[in-house]
């Protein structure tokens, strides 16, 4: 069982992943709405709003296939569909968390730009 501490780590690296990754969506207008949880996050191609299913089933699964095997071959493991939320751990460090923004952002400029 975890406790109060481990919950506030996890809090606060969410925190962190998903203002880092606002910035990078606001910065480059990318047409992406993220939605966040504590540590679980998802990100969907569709500016949204994303309340439901139905709303995903709108989103470019496309677009979204090839960000997902863009980071692969960087290293990065995401779930494989907009159906489904990443989760952020206790083992993963501010560095892990920068280096996967800077993938991420590595990966939608190819397909933005």
């Amino acid at each position: 069982h975890l406790d109060k501490r481990a919950y506030d780590q996890l809090e606060k690296s969410g925190n962190y992943f998903e203002k880092k990754m606002q910035s990078l969506i606001d910065e480059n207008d990318y047409p992406l709405t993220q939605h966040r949880v504590g540590s679980m996050f998802s990100l969907f191609f569709s500016k949204g709003p994303i309340r439901n299913v139905d709303d995903v089933n709108q989103c470019d699964f496309k677009r979204f296939n090839q960000y997902f095997h863009s980071l692969l071959d960087n290293g990065i493991y995401i779930a494989p569909s907009q159906y489904e939320s990443g989760f952020i751990s206790l083992a993963h460090q501010t560095a892990d968390l920068e280096n996967t923004i800077y993938k991420i952002g590595k990966a939608l400029k190819q397909l933005y730009n």
